[in-house]
Formats: structure tokens, sequence, C-alpha cells
């Protein structure tokens, strides 16, 4: 940047109030050093409203960034055509002619990207008078909201079909699955000015830099408060799953269960296997809606629980809107884990390069990398998760595909030999005495592999099999539909005759102990692959220091 464009602090930033030296002296250190693009790293008092110096320190310097851009561009188209008219004073034709040519070429640069960044501001500017005259009728919209999730609800899969594995013969990457199809228009060149990208730790602390913006001199920002589907959802029987990694599978699901699958015929022309009927989520059918709320959301400063309010009066998705809402956002406010996992980050459409990135309560921010990337398994998990395996395989082996059996089967192995490791068999009761002495050992990723005998495995294929067969639901749902029948002890052997005989006699009389609540055990039994398959992704990190802990304990489940 040449040096007569360079910003300097203002005298006086807009705040609140009139704001105390010491934030004063935070605001104009934040403001140089985000004109110089450093690293910064504040420490504030508490107490001292560090969240408002943030904010109205960095929101100052991007509009007067942004109108400096502006003036510096059109002094510079001034200055190219000034050139042209001194080149054509000149009078060597040919060597004017060519610098002429440049001098006009530079200067259509300039002038599209001027009328880029103006058509973005009329683009914006027309999007608050829409949103600013346009009425909805809730009411209408709420009762097609209920008759819809009620169709939804009504909608039945016979033949266990919703339990099968989702067919990857086709090749495993498959565009239907894709987290991105509400973003399918986003190769358009688009102009994304600077973005201001704040992380905090918690939900509250997002939710309170959210209700300070809103209370700020730059309250009409447009910024959009980033969540995950958990946070977001407002369809009933998602959220009721609980669960993050189900949820974002069931939304998926219900999205690609619009479009329906293939019906399979064998040779004869009968019909094999069913087609899936509509199951489309309520809240993405208008998207109309989608797209309103989302203006909403870029128009008025809110957080996610008002987002969630307004989405679910008019039957609008909320993750959907925001996402769609990212690239005309201003600022956007995230929690840590989005920001840092690298394909969180690339799913909500985050852009670091060119982008101000502010990590509250930086402190944390060790830990919270150590929390993103760390994977933990327990022996409990891994013996129900080879459990559940064996029975969803053994239940549906004729109707599974060659591709989904051949990878169901290297799942069901890698599993068993992490069980073996921490002195199991597979498929013991997670009581059982473990075959190793108790003890605590640490591997590196290679050496790990190595020891569990599954290097020769293709964890990448298998991870990728696991996303795109939708495994976990299909697991869960196959769990929670036959859960009487669903055991993690083995079926003692057949006895008859007189041994029979004789134990009966010894255990008629005998008084059954009280059993303590099994309520626990039933929460961590639920979906057990989840954290199966986290692990076996953390086994994929390329990360040279990652290392495997492994811990035997007297049983194989502790």
């Amino acid at each position: 940047m040449v040096e007569e464009h360079l910003l300097k602090p203002p005298q006086e930033f807009a705040f609140p109030f009139s704001p105390y030296s010491i934030q004063h002296e935070f605001m104009s250190a934040l403001y140089s050093t985000l004109e110089d693009g450093k690293l910064g790293i504040f420490e504030s008092p508490t107490g001292t409203g560090k969240s408002l110096s943030i904010i109205c320190g960095s929101l100052r310097w991007l509009y007067d960034h942004l109108a400096r851009e502006r003036n510096v561009l059109e002094s510079q188209i001034q200055a190219w055509k000034k050139k042209e008219t001194q080149i054509e004073d000149e009078g060597d034709w040919i060597s004017g002619q060519s610098q002429k040519l440049e001098a006009e070429r530079e200067r259509r640069k300039l002038e599209e990207h001027l009328k880029v960044m103006t058509d973005k501001e009329n683009e914006m500017k027309k999007m608050k008078e829409r949103v600013k005259n346009k009425e909805v009728n809730t009411k209408e919209l709420r009762e097609f909201n209920k008759k819809s999730q009620q169709k939804n609800d009504d909608d039945v899969l016979l033949d266990d079909e919703d339990l099968l594995l989702e067919d990857i013969e086709d090749g495993m990457k498959n565009e239907c699955d894709s987290d991105n199809e509400i973003d399918s228009n986003k190769d358009e060149e688009n102009y994304q000015g600077i973005q201001i990208i704040i992380c905090s730790r918690t939900h509250s602390q997002l939710s309170q830099l959210v209700r300070e913006v809103a209370r700020s001199p730059y309250s009409d920002v447009r910024l959009i408060p980033l969540a995950s589907r958990q946070s977001y959802c407002i369809n009933s029987t998602v959220r009721k799953l609980n669960n993050l990694s189900l949820i974002n599978e069931k939304c998926l699901d219900l999205q690609r269960g619009s479009k329906g699958r293939k019906t399979k015929v064998d040779d004869a022309g009968a019909t094999v296997k069913k087609t899936k009927g509509s199951c489309s989520c309520p809240h993405m059918k208008v998207s109309q809606n989608i797209t309103q709320l989302s203006e909403e959301a870029l128009t008025t400063v809110q957080d996610v629980e008002a987002l969630v309010d307004k989405g679910s009066k008019i039957s609008a998705c909320p993750y959907y809107a925001t996402r769609a809402a990212v690239t005309n956002a201003q600022m956007l406010v995230v929690p840590y884990n989005t920001l840092l996992h690298k394909e969180t980050r690339e799913a909500c459409g985050l852009r670091l390069k060119g982008s101000v990135v502010i990590i509250d309560e930086a402190h944390n921010l060790l830990d919270s990398i150590a929390q993103v990337y760390n994977a933990q398994v327990s022996g409990y998990q891994l013996t129900h998760a080879y459990s559940q395996l064996v029975q969803y395989r053994d239940k549906y082996m004729k109707r599974f595909s060659a591709t989904n059996l051949l990878y169901l089967e290297q799942l069901i192995f890698v599993v068993g030999r992490l069980i073996h490791i921490l002195g199991g068999k597979p498929g013991c009761p997670p009581n059982e005495g473990s075959a190793r002495v108790v003890d605590t050992k640490l591997y590196s990723l290679g050496l790990f592999l190595l020891e569990a005998q599954i290097d020769n495995i293709n964890q990448f294929r298998l991870i990728e099999f696991a996303q795109r067969s939708k495994l976990s639901h299909k697991l869960h749902g196959f769990t929670e539909r036959y859960q009487p029948s669903v055991n993690i002890t083995p079926k003692p052997a057949a006895q008859s005759g007189i041994r029979a005989f004789l134990k009966e006699i010894s255990t008629k009389n005998n008084i059954p102990e009280p059993v303590t609540s099994s309520e626990p055990e039933q929460r961590l039994s639920n979906n057990p692959i989840l954290p199966v398959i986290a692990f076996l992704q953390a086994l994929t990190s390329s990360c040279a220091d990652g290392r495997v802990v492994c811990c035997t304990q007297p049983s194989v489940g502790r």
C-alpha cells in the first residue's frame, strides 16, 4: 500500500459512551495492527469493556478500509484516463498506440472492480428495502409447516429399506451426499471483500458478543453467527437424536430422500428393492423462505436463538440460511471448532486468506486445538460396536451390495483388532477379563497400526465408506428398531438332557441380585460406532508428533 493511502488510528472512535483511556489505547493498537496486517496479542483487565473495544476498533478499521478502497480505485481510474490523454498528445503514433492499449486495459480492469463493488453495495441496499417492506403471513407458514411435518412423519419405509447402507458402487464420491447442496450456485464469480472472523470458546460468549454488536454504533454491520446443525436445527424429528454426527447425517439423508433412490430390478425385471419415498425436511422445501431468513440475518444483527425463533415461524432452516449468507457478511461469529477444524471450516465457507481473524479468550486456544483433533475410544464402546456391526451384517448380508459388504467386513476386522490390542477377543462381552497385564503404552501412529495389524487396511477408504454409506445413522436406526434383540453378550451354547435339567434345578431357587441402574450403560451403547470412526479418522492424521496412548485394564470394557 502506498504510504499516502495508509490509514492512521483516528483521534476518536464511535463508542456507546465516552471510552476510557485504556479502551481508546486498545482500539488504537488494534486499528494499527489490522492496517499493518500483523499479528497482535492483546490483554485487557476484566471489566474494561474488551468486547466493545474489539468490536468498535475492528469495525472502524473495516469501514475506513472500504472507503479507502473505493477512493483509491476512483483516483487510479482518473490517473489512467489522464495518462491516455497524454499519450494521444504525443507525436510517436506507433509506440503511443501500444501504450494507450496498455493504459486502457489497466483502466478497464479497475473499472470492472469498481463496478462489482458498486453492484454489491446496491444489492445490499435493495436487500434492506426488501426486508423492510416484506410482510410474511406467519400463521399460514406455521400451518404449512405443521402439515408438512405430519406428512413427513407418515412416510413409512417397509422391509427395513431405510436401514440399509447407501449404495456406493457408482463411486465413493456422490454429489447428493455433499454438505454443500445449498451452495450449488457458488461457482459464480462474486465480489467478497474483507471479512472479520471473531471466534470464542463458548456459545454464551458468542451470544454476548452479538448482543454487544447490536448495541454498538455499528449495528448496521452485516453479521452472521455460524453454529452447528445441533444448535440451528428446527426439525423436531432430527433434534431428538441429540448427537451431532447423527443430526448431520439425518439432515443430509432427508434432503437426499426427496430425490428418491434407484429401484433395483433382477434379470427378470422384478423389483428387488423398493424406491424410497419422499421424506425431505419440511423446512427445506420452500427456498424463498430460506432466502428471506438469510436476508433478514444480513440486515439485522441477530444471535442464534433469534434466528432459530424466526426460522421456526417462517418454516426456514436457519443452518442453511446462515450458510447462504456467509459470502455477503462483513463479520462472522464462530465457535473455536468451526475455525480450527479444516473440514468444518471448508463446509461453512470460511475464507481465511485476506480475512481478519480475531480469537477471543486466546489462552484456551492450545487446549481447544488438542480437543478438536483428539479422539478417545474405550473397550466398552469397541465391544458394543463390534456386536452391533456383526448383527447388522448378519441380518442384511444378502441385501448389501458387494462393495458395501467388503468395506463392512473390513471395518468389523479393524474393530476386532482394536479389541485384541486391549487384551480381548472379537465378540467378547465387555466384562471379560483382559489377556494382557494392566499397563499403559505409548505408540506412534505408524507403530500402533503395525501393532494392531491393521496397517494393510486403507483407513481413508474405510472412513469414506462410513461417511458415504451413512453407517452410523443406519446402525443407530437398526439398534433402535431391534433394541431387545441386539445383544452384546453372545448366546450361550445350547444344552440338552441331564446337564440342562441339573442347571435348571440349581438356578431355580436363586434370588436375583438387585440390579443397579443401567441407564448410563444404555446411553454409552446407544451408538458406539461414532467414537470408533472418530478414532480411525484420528489415525489418518499426518502429524509426526501424534501419539496413541493404549491403556489395558483388568477387563476389556473398563
